[in-house]
């Protein structure tokens, strides 16, 4: 501007030197002078930018290109690790065992003896004693005779026994019929049992009845009572002999006791209980992690004594199987508690539901066998054992199938702002598994895109995974693309995240496999959408821009405008045609919504497109000038302007198009004005 100013002082001192000259060669007859003017035209730049597909790139993290400048879409993400950990385990039991130690098995207690002499039965025997003569029929009044007291018993109650009562006749009559044996507790008289003979036993003879014993109370105090009756000696002329005697034998045989006050010998009772474990593995082999079991053992009898617990199932770190023992006091109990970190475990049974945690206990009365006890048939040893929840570091066995949820997962994807109706060609969906487990594993994964519009497109995944032996690694590739899957209908939803979700089903009931906790299943999932692509009419709004005209220019556009015009230069390199508007406004909050001034729109037409493969050679060149009205070129002397750009595409109309990090579209704006410009500084006359 001071450049300016300075050529139009030197111009106008030229002028009046001029003039001077001329009015004195021509005298006073000259006209009367006019101020100087002259036209002046002024460049005013708006918009300098270039729009590259490579400044889309840039935007986007999941937006790229190749070495060869192929623009694509890639996602790629890490999944959660999936292990087996958590899955190695089987629930917790708790049952109750009571063994009944009340029922003693103790020695009988013999056999004793009672004789009836031929006096104590014949009232004549003695008077006739030597004698011979016939001796008639006669009955046998009820003869008591105590039998010996036994040493091993005060008394005892009966479960399980019985009693032979014998009869010896070593008289020389024959006794009965009938005749009747009563068996009685002498200190309270009450009969016991009874056996009745009901055939003749014959001198020289003898006969037996076996009584059951089962719920009699006996004591050591017992009494034999006799009765019946004697055919005599049957006509026939027999020698009296008044020691002559029968035999009456009581003998306790096959005794089990329900209570007694007695000498018991020490007891040693063997039971074998198990556990059912009712899960879905069946354990040949493992390792526990972390577990425990708790045994409680309680006893009500006034008898101390000690359990020995074996449990075939746990082995210890060593290998040897678990044993141990443990002592309850008289009416009291006790506890043993194992911590199973590091044992091996291995459950008995084939079906799945129906395997046994077996353990064996015995238990030992501790007491002095020569010393009476008291005991009772309710007398027992409860165990109660408590299993906790079991983890394993490892099983080996056949596992039900069964589902393991999948971490759920969330990831964001960035696409190009305002791109949001891309039409994209083909995808691909890549996505690798590395599993440990050996045992069959099937996915049944979901991946779902969602957009910002709330709308959803879900690919399902089901897939039967390999694993490696003893741990190793196995890869497992599964590619899904439009001939295999929807995924080009997730990709062209334009998500702007995706979920993962689902499950795998690990395990079959008829294959054995090993399984440890490190086990583990992970990978990545890769999207991949080569930018061939059909575009739908849609606009892309770049960033508002403050428009910056100098001061200067501003006051000369405030000057007498002749004409104003817009002249815009686009060069293209892009494979479609497109257009554009300009958009000016004094606040950049609505300028594209409510605009004061808008140029345009534009067409432009695309790049040279080589035909075989549809990419740009060279850029087209348009140059567009439209006229301004001098309001519109006013417009741009306000104190603040903001300006965007709208470009506008028309769409693709179902063609394919392909793009290059290298296509652009470089668009010139710039003002053109012509200002009139008067020299205001001479005066007239």
């Amino acid at each position: 501007m001071k450049n300016r100013k300075f050529r139009k002082g030197i111009v106008r001192t030229l002028l009046i030197q001029s003039v001077f000259i001329f009015s004195i060669i021509m005298g006073c007859n000259l006209p009367n002078p006019i101020a100087p003017s002259w036209d002046m035209d002024l460049n005013i730049p708006l918009i300098n930018k270039t729009y590259s597909i490579q400044e889309f790139l840039d935007e986007s993290d999941e937006m790229k290109a190749d070495s060869l400048n192929n623009v694509y879409f890639e996602f790629e993400e890490q999944l959660d690790t999936l292990t087996a950990e958590d899955q190695l385990h089987v629930e917790g039991v708790k049952e109750v065992f009571t063994q009944e130690i009340g029922n003693f098995s103790i020695s009988s207690p013999g056999a004793e003896n009672v004789t009836v002499e031929f006096r104590d039965i014949f009232d004549q025997a003695d008077a006739m004693n030597g004698q011979s003569t016939v001796v008639p029929s006669f009955p046998i009044a009820p003869i008591t005779k105590q039998l010996p007291q036994y040493e091993r018993f005060d008394w005892i109650e009966i479960s399980q026994g019985a009693i032979d009562i014998s009869i010896e006749n070593n008289l020389p009559i024959a006794l009965g019929l009938p005749l009747t044996v009563e068996l009685k507790n002498s200190e309270t008289g009450e009969i016991i049992t009874s056996a009745v003979y009901n055939q003749v036993i014959q001198p020289g003879m003898s006969s037996t009845e076996q009584l059951d014993l089962q719920g009699k109370r006996i004591t050591s105090k017992m009494e034999v009572v006799i009765s019946g009756s004697s055919p005599g000696s049957d006509g026939q002329v027999i020698v009296i002999d008044a020691d002559a005697a029968f035999k009456v034998q009581a003998a306790v045989t096959d005794l089990s006791v329900a209570s007694a006050s007695a000498l018991v010998d020490a007891q040693r009772v063997s039971q074998e209980d198990h556990v059912v474990i009712e899960d879905s593995v069946i354990i040949s082999h493992s390792i526990v992690r972390s577990g425990s079991f708790k045994l409680h053992f309680a006893g009500d009898f006034s008898i101390e004594t000690q359990v020995l617990l074996s449990i075939p199932g746990f082995k210890s770190p060593n290998g040897e199987t678990y044993i141990d023992s443990v002592i309850v006091p008289p009416n009291g109990s006790s506890e043993l508690f194992v911590n199973l970190t590091g044992y091996s475990f291995s459950s008995d049974g084939d079906d799945f539901g129906s395997q046994t945690l077996k353990f064996s206990w015995i238990i030992k009365t501790l007491h002095d066998p020569n010393v009476p006890i008291e005991f009772y048939s309710t007398d027992k040893l409860t165990a109660s054992i408590t299993l906790s929840e079991l983890y394993f570091s490892e099983i080996t066995g056949r596992f039900a199938s069964k589902w393991i949820d999948v971490p759920d997962q969330t990831f964001a994807i960035d696409l190009v702002d305002n791109l949001d109706s891309l039409a994209f060609q083909n995808a691909i969906l890549q996505l690798t598994l590395f599993s440990q487990i050996e045992l069959p594993v099937t996915t049944d994964l979901h991946i779902t895109g969602e957009n910002n519009n709330g709308d959803q497109v879900e690919v399902v995944i089901q897939e039967i995974l390999s694993g490696g032996p003893n741990g190793d690694v196995v890869p497992n590739d599964i590619y899904l693309d439009r001939t295999n899957s929807n995924i080009l209908e997730l990709i062209n939803l334009i998500p702007s995240k995706i979920h993962v979700t689902g499950r795998v089903l690990v395990g079959d009931p008829m294959q054995s496999g090993t399984l440890r906790e490190t086990d583990a299943v992970n990978g990545n999932v890769i999207f991949n959408a080569p930018l061939a692509f059909m575009l739908p009419a849609q606009n892309y709004d770049s960033d508002v821009s403050d428009l910056e005209i100098d001061q200067d220019i501003k006051d000369e556009l405030d000057s007498k405008l002749n004409h104003g015009s817009i002249a815009v230069h686009i060069n293209s390199h892009l494979p479609i045609g497109a257009g554009l508007a300009m958009y000016f406004a004094e606040s950049d909050s609505n300028l594209y919504d409510n605009p004061d001034l808008t140029i345009g729109p534009i067409s432009f037409e695309s790049g040279e497109i080589d035909e075989s493969t549809g990419l740009v050679l060279a850029p087209t060149t348009s140059t567009v000038n439209i006229e301004l009205s001098e309001e519109e070129t006013n417009y741009f002397t306000r104190e603040q302007v903001y300006s965007g750009v709208r470009l506008i595409f028309p769409g693709t109309e179902g063609n394919v198009v392909r793009l290059l990090a290298t296509d652009y579209v470089d668009i010139k704006a710039n003002i053109q004005v012509a200002v009139h410009v008067e020299d205001s500084s001479k005066d007239t006359k």
